[in-house]
Parts: C-alpha cells; structure tokens; sequence
C-alpha cells in the first residue's frame, strides 16, 4: 500500500507510475476525488516537513479544486472541467489565485508567462488564448 500524508484533513499520495506519461508527467500534482497526488519530488519534500513555498502553493491549488469539487460534486466537477473550456480556465484561476497566495506570503516571484503558456496549450486543452491568459494572470497577481 502506497504511504499517504495529510494535508489540511485532505489525503496526500505520491503521483501514481502510470500518471508517468506525456503531460501528466509534467504536472506538479492534481487533484482527483478528494484526494491529491503530487510528483515524487514535491511528496518527498512534503514528506520532509521542510516548509517550501514551492510544494505549498501545490498543495493549496490542489485544495482549492477540492473544495469547489465538493460544493459542486466531484463527478460533476470533472466533467464539466474537462469538457467546457470556459469551466476549465475558471476553475484555474480560482486554484491559481490560491497559489499567488503562497508565492506573495513567502515574497516571491510568479512565472505569470510559464503559467499564460500551460492554460493556453494542449496541457490544459486550449481552454484561453495566451493574451488573455496574460492578462488575467497580471490581474490577479497585481489584486492579492
């Protein structure tokens, strides 16, 4: 059985072997049912108890997908995320703002162009053009 950490009364896995694949292997962590799954190097330092903004802000987006998962219900959730690119981008930034929250707390920079990039490629599906990925991003960061 594979070791799990608590986050927040939220259960924290180490990515499974097949989430090893072209785009999921890129992934930090993500949230699926309640649960997060976090990529070895960021489990590892969680596992530490080494505080690190880094893996912090990880796990805060992830929560935040919980919790609006189950306000709306998680089956419902990732239906409507995955196939709705207005839905996808929106329930990105609103786990996104969670993540500036950290990086501002801990007085540091976010890579608002690396983050335009992901939500307006295949990663995330097209769900926004990267100009107004840009520009929703800077709004957001200039807001907290």
């Amino acid at each position: 059985m594979q070791q799990s950490l608590s986050y927040k009364d939220i259960k924290v896995y180490k990515k499974p072997w097949i989430t090893n694949l072209p785009f999921i292997k890129e992934a930090k962590g993500f949230a699926l049912f309640g649960v997060i799954y976090l990529r070895a190097d960021f489990f590892n330092r969680f596992k530490s108890g080494i505080e690190d903004y880094e893996t912090l802000s990880v796990l805060e987006h992830e929560l935040r997908h919980i919790k609006n998962g189950k306000q709306k219900g998680f089956l419902k959730e990732h239906l409507t995320y995955w196939s709705s690119p207005k839905i996808r981008f929106s329930e990105e930034m609103s786990a996104i703002e969670e993540e500036m929250k950290i990086y501002k707390r801990y007085k540091k920079e976010f890579d608002i162009k690396k983050k335009a990039h992901y939500l307006s490629s295949a990663y995330y599906l097209w769900s926004v053009s990267y100009s107004k990925a840009i520009k929703r991003l800077n709004k957001l960061w200039n807001s907290l």
